[in-house]
């Protein structure tokens, strides 16, 4: 990379942010004066890696069998989102510089990002047209020569977590980010380490974590895309773990054919911090 300074997920949870853009502002004197003002994006910060997230999937449209009829239920679009825990679930502790954070994986769905990140391709290909087919696809993807990030020696990772209303045992929500983003991010996190997430940290125990990790790692194999181009797949584990459960999510990693691990996350433990703000 071009540096070794990057942006963890947290930040753009909705991939809003990783490339500047235009927007339109309106100036009035003694007429209207339409300009563009550009706002960077963070890789224009100076950031080499990016990641964005953490992304859930949308409910599913669901189907109801009643009196031996199907009933089609739609959602509002209220419900095509996971808001996360009810406000306020953010807290500065000043003293401390430090902060409490019970966000709980709000995120706009994996189709909101798909929408993002198809978007920046196609804004790039018709600065650079040269560098796509004629005519441009439905769904254009980088060209081979450069990362998903768009930018020599820049990284963009994409973030999977899963919905608060899936079942604790399936692995479901993160195969269908894998399938779904996989083929535009250059490296894609598993995330089982929010402590905000009912029974999400369980993941990270010796025989659920070994599945998960098979079924990503294979979903990520089948890409339709070429070798080069299919993302890293790496692990992201939680801070609060014994040594026993470190060997043993190092003993999935091993033999998964995962990529690598991010070991940091939000603790939930307080013990000898010596926090000045007594919180």
């Amino acid at each position: 990379m071009n540096n070794p300074v990057g942006l963890a997920a947290g930040f753009d949870k909705d991939a809003q942010a990783i490339d500047g853009e235009y927007r339109e502002l309106t100036f009035t004197r003694l007429c209207a004066t339409l300009t563009f003002a550009r706002f960077a994006g963070l890789f224009n910060l100076g950031f080499a890696y990016v990641e964005v997230g953490s992304v859930t999937p949308e409910p599913q449209v669901s189907y109801i069998l009643s009196n031996f009829a199907i009933y089609q239920y739609t959602f509002s679009s209220d419900d095509m989102i996971q808001p996360g825990n009810p406000q306020p679930r953010f807290f500065r502790l000043e003293e401390d510089q430090a902060c409490i954070n019970r966000y709980g994986f709000n995120s706009l769905g994996h189709r909101h990002v798909l929408h993002q990140l198809q978007n920046r391709i196609r804004n790039f290909a018709t600065e650079h047209p040269s560098l796509f087919p004629n005519p441009l696809p439905l769904n254009p993807l980088p060209p081979a020569s450069l990362p998903r990030s768009l930018r020599p020696g820049c990284l963009l990772a994409v973030n999977l977590g899963k919905n608060k209303s899936s079942s604790t045992e399936s692995n479901t929500d993160y195969v269908a980010g894998v399938r779904l983003l996989g083929p535009y991010a250059d490296i894609l996190i598993i995330n089982v380490s929010s402590p905000n997430t009912p029974g999400l940290r369980g993941l990270q125990g010796k025989s659920f974590l070994a599945k998960l990790l098979h079924d990503v790692v294979q979903e990520r194999d089948q890409l339709p895309v070429p070798h080069a181009m299919k993302p890293k797949v790496v692990v992201k584990i939680a801070p609060d773990l014994d040594e026993q459960e470190i060997e043993d999510i190092a003993d999935s990693i091993r033999n998964s054919g995962v990529d690598g691990a991010i070991v940091s996350n939000t603790t939930v433990k307080r013990a000898g911090l010596d926090l000045q703000s007594g919180t």
